[in-house]
């Protein structure tokens, strides 16, 4: 069949390439891969764990309301939206904007066996985030309801739940790819679905917030979930039936949910073998290739221009930097989520809590000395783990030539992007520390480490990023995305990342089993990463002066 055909061409030449793997031995870097499953495996496992123990008290509220499988229904809508958000811009790139559209539009095959191809490889690149979130929903529902039908409905989920939200996402990117090549919102596109996801989440909890305030207590709090499940129920109605699946005399929730992906299924491979859709064969036509070459070349002026006007060169790099994240959305949306992501979430957790709840934390969180550790704890990881150095160079593209060219040493434009990385992610460990400390009421003494531990982490976490950008950066993209969401680079950045947080906490925690005041405990850890970065910030501007000799563009 020539559908499968083409989806092992693809497979073998993205997921499963081997020119990838002969590249890492030939240059004895191997260790490359088992970073990168480290930090897949960090940011993973914190997903997981995060959504089990959510659906854990979703379950109980929907047992209390007589409908435990609405931590069924939840998870298929949450899958479902993320599925359609992460789908979209994916259909973009693998069939209306792919780059290999000449080639296939060429070979005896008709336009719905390509697109087959590749909406199966879509299929199989957006199950895994599918699995993430509906697995531990299953875990938390299957020992209360072992059921035949639970069981059926429990394969039948993991493996067409995404069937639904991804033929709508195939069509939402038809009509966008209609409007012309939008290829370059596809972050917009992403953040789009991310913000009405965080609004979901949002609604749910002030309404429940204010039930909660109301009077009722839990009871208040399950009877308003309650009643959003049953008005969510209503508008994805094929989550509804594969909820009603997973009960006891669940079969005709199971075969309706079961026939409605298939029937979505059938329907649109049939339109498409019908219509004879077409896919568009120009993206890297010369048109497209002029628009980067146009773009690339302006980007080139304009950072030479920075550079030689400017009378202090460092500063003149640091603008640079800022003027090549600000060169496209994704990096922008890309940065500024990493950086915002925990004020926002600690500003709505504080809005959207109940008084009386929210004080008794609080009160007990300022006569706790160990909150002031377990907070610094929560801020290392997150300032240790990001994408900001770790693809530093990469966001350059080819306009690394640029910084090749200017009579300027590799250690210093190497020192600029530390000077970026520090602003960046300093101000943002400042914001969490402030905002933490007003609502935890964190004792004065406290400060005495909490301040000069933020420096001192961005700066290590700098070291371990930018040292594996300075290694393999990614400087041939086609879109920005390669050069930040899809760059590797990232996720040993990640890997090591975790490694400092571990190497950071799991000393100051020993310390404090041990009987050492918390504050003394606390001290250490800006005492060791501040020693780290003392003998890493050298050795890294060493390095940086003979790569930015040997990379080539």
């Amino acid at each position: 069949m020539k559908t499968i055909t083409l989806l092992k061409a693809r497979l073998k030449g993205n997921l499963f390439s081997t020119s990838y793997l002969k590249d890492l031995y030939r240059r004895d870097r191997l260790w490359v891969l088992p970073a990168a499953g480290l930090g897949i495996a960090a940011g993973a496992g914190f997903f997981i764990v995060m959504l089990y123990q959510n659906y854990k008290a979703l379950f109980t509220m929907g047992a209390q309301g007589g409908v435990p499988e609405t931590v069924i229904l939840m998870s298929g809508i949450m899958s479902g939206l993320m599925i359609f958000f992460v789908g979209t811009p994916l259909c973009l790139s693998n069939i209306f904007y792919s780059k290999d559209n000449i080639l296939t539009s060429s070979l005896p095959v008709t336009p719905a066996e390509i697109i087959g191809s590749r909406m199966i490889s879509v299929y199989l690149f957006t199950l895994p985030i599918h699995l993430a979130v509906v697995i531990p929903a299953i875990a938390v529902y299957l020992p209360s309801e072992s059921s035949l039908p639970a069981v059926i409905s429990t394969v039948v989920f993991c493996l067409t739940g995404t069937l639904v939200p991804l033929l709508a996402a195939f069509g939402a990117s038809a009509a966008i790819a209609g409007l012309g090549n939008l290829s370059g919102h596809k972050t917009a596109i992403e953040l789009a679905g991310m913000s009405a996801a965080v609004l979901l989440l949002g609604a749910v909890q002030l309404t429940a917030a204010r039930s909660m305030m109301s009077s009722g207590g839990l009871s208040a709090v399950a009877e308003t979930l309650m009643k959003y499940a049953a008005m969510l129920g209503r508008i994805f109605f094929a989550s509804k039936w594969t909820a009603a699946g997973f009960t006891a005399g669940g079969t005709v929730g199971l075969l309706l949910s079961a026939a409605f992906r298939a029937a979505a299924a059938i329907t649109v491979s049939r339109l498409l073998a019908v219509s004879g859709f077409k896919i568009p064969a120009q993206t890297s036509g010369a048109s497209a290739k002029a628009v980067r070459r146009k773009r690339s070349s302006g980007q080139v002026e304009a950072s030479a221009a920075v550079v030689f006007r400017q009378s202090s060169v460092t500063a003149a790099l640091i603008k640079r930097e800022w003027s090549v994240v600000k060169s496209n959305s994704a990096f922008i949306f890309e940065i500024a989520g990493e950086v915002l992501i925990l004020p926002i979430l600690l500003t709505v957790f504080y809005f959207s809590m109940p008084g009386d709840i929210k004080d008794f934390i609080f009160e007990a969180a300022g006569n706790s000395e160990v909150i002031p550790l377990i907070v610094m704890a929560m801020m290392i990881i997150m300032n240790s783990i990001n994408s900001i150095s770790s693809t530093s160079l990469s966001r350059e593209g080819t306009s690394f030539a640029v910084s090749k060219a200017i009579p300027v040493k590799g250690s210093t434009q190497v020192k600029a992007k530390m000077y970026f990385h520090l602003i960046l992610l300093t101000a943002s460990w400042f914001l969490n520390l402030v905002i933490l400390v007003i609502m935890l009421k964190i004792p004065p003494v406290h400060l005495v480490y909490l301040i000069p531990a933020g420096p001192a982490v961005v700066l290590l976490g700098f070291c371990a990023s930018i040292h594996i950008d300075l290694m393999r950066p990614v400087l041939k993209w086609s879109h920005p995305q390669q050069a930040m969401k899809q760059n590797m680079n990232v996720l040993i950045g990640m890997g090591f990342g975790l490694l400092i947080w571990a190497g950071l906490v799991i000393p100051g925690a020993g310390l404090y089993l041990a009987g050492l005041r918390p504050v003394l405990c606390g001290i250490s850890v800006p005492l060791i990463a501040g020693a780290l970065d003392v003998i890493l910030i050298p050795r890294i501007l060493k390095y940086s002066e003979s790569r930015y000799i040997e990379i080539t563009v």
